[in-house]
């Protein structure tokens, strides 16, 4: 009788200084590139053999309990946390699907540049739109704030119009 697989992915965070894996999108960085299914058997004997892995991410169990917002696409300037002016209007227009609610910001980069440097801009963009929303009203105790530099991205990095989409906050609501 065959057991049960799980879906496991497989994410480094080394000098990250992170307590978990950032959420995993599509292009989040993977050992091997690629989900792995393995029994608890193999996942133990993975864990023991391999110091390479910082974390692991058991999807079956992992349950999100906020829903990225569909609001407005919030990009950055390269290598600053000044949002496109088409950004900053997003946001105006959205302000009243957010009231009430609890946010929590991620702020993300694209693949240029140091992890030092990253780490720093991911972090402020997802406070400049904290600043923002603030700014409209939303009080400060409903918003919490992250950074994810250098992994997580949207599109591939090959192009300008690739890495703009990947520097971005994303929102996500709860009640």
């Amino acid at each position: 009788m065959a057991r049960d697989q799980k879906h496991y992915k497989f994410c480094s965070t080394s000098g990250l200084d992170r307590e978990k894996c950032p959420d995993l999108t599509a292009k989040t960085p993977l050992r091997g590139g690629q989900e792995i299914r393995v029994d608890d058997d193999i996942l133990t004997q993975i864990k023991r053999n391999d110091n390479s892995i910082d974390k692991i991410v058991d999807l079956t169990l992992k349950k999100l309990n906020t829903n990225k917002s569909s609001g407005p696409k919030i990009n950055f300037f390269f290598g600053t946390s000044e949002m496109y002016p088409e950004s900053v209007e997003g946001l105006k227009n959205s302000i009243d699907k957010f009231r009430g609610k609890k946010i929590i910001l991620k702020g993300f980069t694209d693949s240029i540049g140091l992890l030092n440097k990253n780490s720093f801009l991911a972090d402020e963009r997802a406070k400049e739109v904290k600043r923002f929303l603030i700014g409209y009203g939303i009080r400060d105790e409903d918003i919490k704030t992250e950074g994810y530099p250098i992994c997580c991205y949207l599109k591939s990095n090959d192009n300008d119009e690739n890495r703009k989409e990947n520097r971005r906050v994303e929102i996500f609501l709860s009640n």
